[in-house]
Protein backbone atom coordinates (compact mmCIF):
# COMPACT_ATOMS: atom_id res chain seq x y z
CA UNK A 1 0.00 0.00 0.00
CA UNK A 2 1.20 3.74 -0.78
CA UNK A 3 1.89 5.91 1.59
CA UNK A 4 -0.37 9.09 2.26
CA UNK A 5 1.07 11.91 -0.52
CA UNK A 6 3.18 14.95 1.50
CA UNK A 7 2.66 18.13 0.99
CA UNK A 8 4.66 18.50 -1.82
CA UNK A 9 2.83 16.01 -3.70
CA UNK A 10 4.92 12.61 -3.45
CA UNK A 11 4.51 9.06 -2.44
CA UNK A 12 7.20 8.72 0.28
CA UNK A 13 6.41 8.63 3.90
CA UNK A 14 5.28 11.94 5.63
CA UNK A 15 8.14 13.98 7.25
CA UNK A 16 8.14 15.55 10.53
CA UNK A 17 9.27 18.59 8.77
CA UNK A 18 6.66 18.65 6.17
CA UNK A 19 4.15 18.74 9.16
CA UNK A 20 5.85 21.26 10.94
CA UNK A 21 5.46 23.60 7.72
CA UNK A 22 1.68 22.92 7.52
CA UNK A 23 1.35 23.98 10.69
CA UNK A 24 4.19 26.86 10.88
CA UNK A 25 5.87 25.66 13.19
CA UNK A 26 9.42 23.96 14.18
CA UNK A 27 9.89 20.50 14.34
CA UNK A 28 10.63 20.68 17.71
CA UNK A 29 7.29 21.99 18.28
CA UNK A 30 5.79 18.62 16.23
CA UNK A 31 8.50 16.34 18.86
CA UNK A 32 7.03 17.66 21.72
CA UNK A 33 3.13 17.69 20.45
CA UNK A 34 3.63 14.05 19.06
CA UNK A 35 5.24 12.90 22.54
CA UNK A 36 2.86 14.32 24.84
CA UNK A 37 5.24 16.41 26.39
CA UNK A 38 4.14 19.98 28.51
CA UNK A 39 4.95 23.41 27.43
CA UNK A 40 3.03 23.57 24.47
CA UNK A 41 0.06 25.83 23.87
CA UNK A 42 -3.14 24.22 23.49
CA UNK A 43 -4.11 26.42 20.22
CA UNK A 44 -0.08 25.49 18.77
CA UNK A 45 -1.06 21.62 20.17
CA UNK A 46 -3.84 21.49 18.12
CA UNK A 47 -2.69 23.15 14.76
CA UNK A 48 -0.15 20.46 14.76
CA UNK A 49 -2.15 17.65 15.69
CA UNK A 50 -4.69 19.19 12.81
CA UNK A 51 -1.35 19.24 10.46
CA UNK A 52 -0.53 15.76 10.97
CA UNK A 53 -4.35 14.56 11.05
CA UNK A 54 -4.49 15.78 7.18
CA UNK A 55 -1.25 14.37 6.14
CA UNK A 56 -1.46 10.88 7.96
CA UNK A 57 1.31 11.36 9.53
CA UNK A 58 2.88 8.36 11.37
CA UNK A 59 5.32 9.09 13.93
CA UNK A 60 8.88 7.23 13.71
CA UNK A 61 8.33 5.28 16.89
CA UNK A 62 11.72 4.23 16.64
CA UNK A 63 13.69 6.92 16.19
CA UNK A 64 12.05 8.81 19.17
CA UNK A 65 13.18 5.37 20.97
CA UNK A 66 16.76 5.28 20.36
CA UNK A 67 18.32 4.73 23.86
CA UNK A 68 20.53 6.82 25.71
CA UNK A 69 21.58 6.49 29.42
CA UNK A 70 21.04 9.66 30.12
CA UNK A 71 17.08 9.05 29.24
CA UNK A 72 16.70 5.66 30.96
CA UNK A 73 12.77 5.51 32.28
CA UNK A 74 13.81 2.60 34.61
CA UNK A 75 11.32 0.07 32.87
CA UNK A 76 11.21 -2.57 30.79
CA UNK A 77 8.28 -4.32 28.73
CA UNK A 78 7.01 -7.68 28.78
CA UNK A 79 5.26 -9.30 25.19
CA UNK A 80 3.64 -12.21 26.38
CA UNK A 81 0.76 -14.76 24.63
CA UNK A 82 -1.29 -14.81 26.74
CA UNK A 83 -0.18 -13.87 30.59
CA UNK A 84 -2.72 -15.95 32.29
CA UNK A 85 -1.29 -19.04 30.94
CA UNK A 86 0.18 -21.37 33.82
CA UNK A 87 3.48 -21.61 31.94
CA UNK A 88 3.53 -17.94 31.11
CA UNK A 89 2.60 -16.71 34.49
CA UNK A 90 4.99 -18.55 36.35
CA UNK A 91 7.61 -16.98 33.60
CA UNK A 92 6.06 -13.46 34.37
CA UNK A 93 6.64 -13.34 38.27
CA UNK A 94 10.21 -14.48 37.56
CA UNK A 95 11.22 -11.96 35.37
CA UNK A 96 9.48 -9.11 37.57
CA UNK A 97 11.31 -10.31 40.67
CA UNK A 98 14.24 -9.38 38.79
CA UNK A 99 13.47 -6.28 36.95
CA UNK A 100 11.81 -5.45 40.70
CA UNK A 101 15.28 -6.77 42.10
CA UNK A 102 17.21 -3.72 40.60
CA UNK A 103 14.21 -1.14 41.00
CA UNK A 104 13.09 -1.02 38.03
CA UNK A 105 9.27 -1.33 36.69
CA UNK A 106 7.83 -3.97 34.43
CA UNK A 107 5.08 -3.30 31.70
CA UNK A 108 3.12 -6.58 30.56
CA UNK A 109 1.01 -7.03 27.78
CA UNK A 110 -0.58 -10.17 26.24
CA UNK A 111 -1.01 -10.54 22.29
CA UNK A 112 -2.68 -13.87 21.75
CA UNK A 113 -0.34 -15.14 18.84
CA UNK A 114 -0.92 -12.23 16.83
CA UNK A 115 1.33 -10.66 15.16
CA UNK A 116 -0.49 -7.30 14.51
CA UNK A 117 -1.41 -7.33 18.12
CA UNK A 118 2.30 -7.77 18.94
CA UNK A 119 3.16 -4.78 16.53
CA UNK A 120 1.10 -2.58 18.21
CA UNK A 121 2.05 -3.91 21.76
CA UNK A 122 5.78 -2.98 20.86
CA UNK A 123 4.71 0.43 19.28
CA UNK A 124 2.74 1.12 22.78
CA UNK A 125 5.95 0.33 24.61
CA UNK A 126 8.50 2.58 22.41
CA UNK A 127 5.80 5.17 23.65
CA UNK A 128 6.35 4.62 27.02
CA UNK A 129 10.26 4.54 26.60
CA UNK A 130 10.96 1.48 27.89
CA UNK A 131 14.55 0.41 28.61
CA UNK A 132 14.18 -2.98 27.16
CA UNK A 133 11.94 -5.65 25.78
CA UNK A 134 11.43 -9.27 26.48
CA UNK A 135 8.93 -10.72 23.72
CA UNK A 136 7.37 -14.33 22.85
CA UNK A 137 7.53 -13.84 19.55
CA UNK A 138 4.09 -14.55 17.59
CA UNK A 139 4.64 -15.22 14.08
CA UNK A 140 6.69 -13.18 11.79
CA UNK A 141 8.31 -10.22 12.40
CA UNK A 142 8.67 -8.48 8.92
CA UNK A 143 11.89 -6.73 9.99
CA UNK A 144 10.80 -4.39 12.60
CA UNK A 145 12.30 -5.45 14.97
CA UNK A 146 15.61 -5.57 13.69
CA UNK A 147 14.85 -2.30 12.46
CA UNK A 148 14.11 -1.26 16.48
CA UNK A 149 17.21 -3.37 18.01
CA UNK A 150 19.59 -1.46 15.21
CA UNK A 151 17.88 1.66 16.70
CA UNK A 152 19.55 0.65 20.05
CA UNK A 153 16.84 -0.62 22.26
CA UNK A 154 17.83 -4.37 23.88
CA UNK A 155 15.51 -7.10 23.48
CA UNK A 156 15.54 -10.74 24.38
CA UNK A 157 13.66 -13.72 22.80
CA UNK A 158 11.91 -16.17 25.28
CA UNK A 159 10.69 -19.52 24.32
CA UNK A 160 11.33 -18.89 20.62
CA UNK A 161 13.17 -17.32 18.39
CA UNK A 162 11.55 -14.44 15.81
CA UNK A 163 12.39 -14.73 12.09
CA UNK A 164 14.36 -12.41 10.75
CA UNK A 165 16.00 -11.24 14.11
CA UNK A 166 18.61 -12.21 16.36
CA UNK A 167 18.83 -11.52 20.13
CA UNK A 168 19.64 -13.44 23.01
CA UNK A 169 17.12 -16.02 23.18
CA UNK A 170 15.98 -18.61 26.22
CA UNK A 171 14.50 -22.14 24.97
CA UNK A 172 13.70 -25.17 26.37
CA UNK A 173 15.43 -28.24 24.62
CA UNK A 174 12.38 -29.00 22.63
CA UNK A 175 13.12 -31.52 20.02
CA UNK A 176 15.31 -33.67 22.87
CA UNK A 177 12.13 -33.59 24.77
CA UNK A 178 9.37 -34.20 22.34
CA UNK A 179 11.88 -37.24 21.32
CA UNK A 180 12.02 -38.51 24.79
CA UNK A 181 8.28 -38.93 24.74
CA UNK A 182 8.06 -40.73 21.58
CA UNK A 183 10.51 -43.14 22.39
CA UNK A 184 8.58 -43.76 25.65
CA UNK A 185 5.20 -44.42 23.87
CA UNK A 186 6.56 -46.65 20.79
CA UNK A 187 8.32 -48.86 23.60
CA UNK A 188 5.73 -49.52 25.56
CA UNK A 189 4.09 -51.18 22.78
CA UNK A 190 1.95 -47.84 21.22
CA UNK A 191 1.41 -48.42 17.61
CA UNK A 192 -1.79 -46.16 17.58
CA UNK A 193 -0.61 -42.65 18.90
CA UNK A 194 -2.11 -39.20 18.27
CA UNK A 195 -0.46 -36.36 18.51
CA UNK A 196 -2.41 -33.13 18.88
CA UNK A 197 -1.31 -29.60 19.76
CA UNK A 198 -1.58 -25.51 18.58
CA UNK A 199 -1.10 -23.78 15.53
CA UNK A 200 1.61 -24.57 13.41
CA UNK A 201 2.26 -20.46 13.13
CA UNK A 202 4.02 -21.07 16.68
CA UNK A 203 7.57 -22.01 16.38
CA UNK A 204 7.10 -24.38 19.66
CA UNK A 205 4.43 -26.59 18.02
CA UNK A 206 6.15 -27.07 14.70
CA UNK A 207 9.43 -28.33 16.32
CA UNK A 208 7.82 -30.38 19.04
CA UNK A 209 6.10 -32.10 16.26
CA UNK A 210 8.86 -32.66 14.07
CA UNK A 211 10.95 -34.27 16.65
CA UNK A 212 8.32 -35.97 18.34
CA UNK A 213 7.40 -37.79 14.21
CA UNK A 214 11.10 -38.19 13.09
CA UNK A 215 11.98 -40.32 16.60
CA UNK A 216 8.76 -42.29 15.97
CA UNK A 217 9.88 -43.39 12.14
CA UNK A 218 13.19 -43.72 14.16
CA UNK A 219 12.59 -46.43 16.72
CA UNK A 220 9.17 -47.51 15.43
CA UNK A 221 9.40 -47.14 11.77
CA UNK A 222 6.15 -48.07 9.30
CA UNK A 223 4.70 -49.73 12.32
CA UNK A 224 3.68 -46.72 14.23
CA UNK A 225 0.39 -44.66 12.63
CA UNK A 226 0.46 -41.11 14.35
CA UNK A 227 -2.28 -39.50 13.80
CA UNK A 228 -1.57 -35.72 13.65
CA UNK A 229 -4.29 -33.04 14.60
CA UNK A 230 -2.83 -29.49 15.00
CA UNK A 231 -4.49 -25.61 15.33
CA UNK A 232 -6.37 -26.26 18.21
CA UNK A 233 -6.70 -23.00 20.04
CA UNK A 234 -7.79 -24.39 23.47
CA UNK A 235 -8.00 -26.77 26.19
CA UNK A 236 -12.27 -27.01 25.04
CA UNK A 237 -11.36 -27.45 21.13
CA UNK A 238 -8.83 -29.94 22.17
CA UNK A 239 -11.39 -31.93 24.11
CA UNK A 240 -13.76 -31.91 20.74
CA UNK A 241 -10.77 -33.54 19.08
CA UNK A 242 -9.64 -35.62 21.47
CA UNK A 243 -13.06 -37.16 21.55
CA UNK A 244 -13.52 -37.68 17.49
CA UNK A 245 -10.49 -39.57 18.06
CA UNK A 246 -11.21 -41.62 20.74
CA UNK A 247 -14.36 -42.57 19.69
CA UNK A 248 -13.12 -43.08 15.48
CA UNK A 249 -12.69 -46.26 13.78
CA UNK A 250 -8.87 -46.61 14.62
CA UNK A 251 -8.52 -45.08 18.34
CA UNK A 252 -5.31 -44.32 19.29
CA UNK A 253 -3.83 -45.94 22.21
CA UNK A 254 -1.69 -42.89 23.19
CA UNK A 255 -1.79 -39.39 22.90
CA UNK A 256 1.20 -36.77 22.83
CA UNK A 257 0.08 -33.53 23.35
CA UNK A 258 2.41 -30.63 22.93
CA UNK A 259 1.21 -27.99 25.04
CA UNK A 260 -0.15 -27.54 28.89
CA UNK A 261 -3.81 -26.33 27.97
CA UNK A 262 -3.70 -28.84 25.24
CA UNK A 263 -2.94 -31.85 27.63
CA UNK A 264 -6.02 -30.14 29.72
CA UNK A 265 -8.01 -30.59 27.15
CA UNK A 266 -6.88 -34.49 26.52
CA UNK A 267 -7.17 -35.29 29.94
CA UNK A 268 -10.63 -34.13 30.15
CA UNK A 269 -11.94 -36.31 26.68
CA UNK A 270 -10.25 -39.35 28.19
CA UNK A 271 -11.94 -38.85 31.51
CA UNK A 272 -15.44 -38.11 29.74
CA UNK A 273 -14.99 -41.63 28.32
CA UNK A 274 -13.24 -43.30 31.34
CA UNK A 275 -10.69 -44.50 29.36
CA UNK A 276 -8.05 -42.11 31.75
CA UNK A 277 -6.57 -45.63 32.82
CA UNK A 278 -6.78 -47.35 29.26
CA UNK A 279 -5.10 -44.66 27.08
CA UNK A 280 -1.65 -43.69 27.84
CA UNK A 281 -0.73 -39.76 27.85
CA UNK A 282 2.26 -37.88 28.23
CA UNK A 283 1.86 -33.57 27.36
CA UNK A 284 4.35 -31.05 26.90
CA UNK A 285 4.51 -28.66 29.91
CA UNK A 286 3.18 -29.02 33.52
CA UNK A 287 -0.02 -27.66 35.02
CA UNK A 288 -1.42 -26.51 38.17
CA UNK A 289 -3.26 -30.37 39.56
CA UNK A 290 -1.20 -32.40 36.98
CA UNK A 291 0.25 -34.99 39.50
CA UNK A 292 -3.41 -35.23 41.92
CA UNK A 293 -5.32 -36.74 39.02
CA UNK A 294 -5.96 -40.28 38.96
CA UNK A 295 -3.92 -41.24 37.08
CA UNK A 296 -1.31 -38.51 37.36
CA UNK A 297 -0.77 -36.95 34.02
CA UNK A 298 3.26 -37.65 32.68
CA UNK A 299 5.14 -34.36 31.48
CA UNK A 300 7.78 -32.86 30.26
CA UNK A 301 8.01 -30.10 32.77
CA UNK A 302 9.60 -27.11 31.43
CA UNK A 303 11.11 -24.53 34.09
CA UNK A 304 9.22 -21.46 32.68
CA UNK A 305 10.41 -19.71 36.21
CA UNK A 306 14.29 -20.30 35.25
CA UNK A 307 13.78 -18.93 31.85
CA UNK A 308 12.30 -15.85 32.79
CA UNK A 309 15.06 -15.56 35.32
CA UNK A 310 17.81 -15.96 32.37
CA UNK A 311 15.88 -13.58 30.32
CA UNK A 312 15.64 -10.76 32.59
CA UNK A 313 19.28 -11.12 33.67
CA UNK A 314 20.47 -11.20 29.63
CA UNK A 315 18.31 -7.95 29.27
CA UNK A 316 19.59 -6.04 31.96
CA UNK A 317 23.20 -7.07 31.28
CA UNK A 318 22.33 -5.58 27.45
CA UNK A 319 20.71 -2.33 29.39
CA UNK A 320 23.68 -1.81 31.36
CA UNK A 321 25.75 -1.90 27.92
CA UNK A 322 27.46 -5.17 27.36
CA UNK A 323 28.04 -5.74 23.78
CA UNK A 324 28.31 -9.02 21.40
CA UNK A 325 26.80 -11.36 19.74
CA UNK A 326 23.74 -13.20 20.69
CA UNK A 327 23.32 -15.89 22.89
CA UNK A 328 21.38 -18.91 23.36
CA UNK A 329 20.25 -20.48 26.61
CA UNK A 330 18.77 -24.10 26.37
CA UNK A 331 16.87 -24.97 29.51
CA UNK A 332 16.27 -28.72 30.07
CA UNK A 333 12.46 -29.89 30.13
CA UNK A 334 12.61 -33.48 31.84
CA UNK A 335 10.43 -35.89 31.76
CA UNK A 336 8.04 -36.29 35.16
CA UNK A 337 6.41 -39.96 35.23
CA UNK A 338 3.27 -40.08 37.34
CA UNK A 339 1.25 -42.86 35.75
CA UNK A 340 -0.42 -41.40 32.26
CA UNK A 341 2.93 -42.01 30.21
CA UNK A 342 3.30 -45.48 31.38
CA UNK A 343 0.44 -46.95 30.37
CA UNK A 344 0.51 -50.25 28.06
CA UNK A 345 -1.94 -50.70 25.21
CA UNK A 346 -4.43 -53.00 26.05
Amino acid sequence: MQSPLGINGSTDRVTIREVAILAGVGTKTVSRVMNNEPNVRPETAARVRDAAAKLRYEPDLYAGNLRRRDRSTGSIGLLLADASDPFEASMQRAIEAEVERRGMVMITMSVDENPARQRRAVNEMLRRRVDGLILMPAGRSDGYLTEIQERGLPMVFVDRHADGSAADTILTNNVEASQVAARQLVNLGHRQIALVGKPHEIETERVREQGFLDEVRRTGGEEVDVQVRMGMSDDKETTSVALELLQSSKPPTAFFATQNMITVGTVRALHRLGLQDRVALIGFDDFPLADVLAPGITVLQQNPAEMGRIAARRLLERIDGLEGDPRLDIVVSPLIQRGSGEIRPG
